[in-house]
């Protein structure tokens, strides 16, 4: 699980619901491309699931079936096998 994660405001390809989110803190994590996730806005019970779409450095790309509220900050909780969308 990745406890806190910002959006980079900057990457322009939210137009298709794709997000580039920056990872705060210990950077080490179980996510890889493809994984279905869990999005959990910090503060409030509000989520939407999303798909990996490539991982570099510091940084998930997250495509989601809905438009993310960019002023929040995230949660990205990786989603276990036996998830259905």
């Amino acid at each position: 699980m990745i406890e806190h994660a910002y959006l980079d405001w900057s990457f322009e390809q939210d137009k298709f619901h794709n997000y580039k989110f920056v990872i705060v803190g210990d950077k080490e994590h179980s996510i890889l491309p493809t994984n279905r996730v869990k999005l959990g806005v910090i503060g409030r019970p509000d989520y939407q699931y999303g798909t990996v779409l490539d991982l570099e450095n510091g940084t998930l790309i997250i495509h989601t079936e809905e438009w993310l509220d960019i002023s929040e900050e995230y949660s990205i909780e990786l989603c276990d096998d036996s998830f259905e969308h």
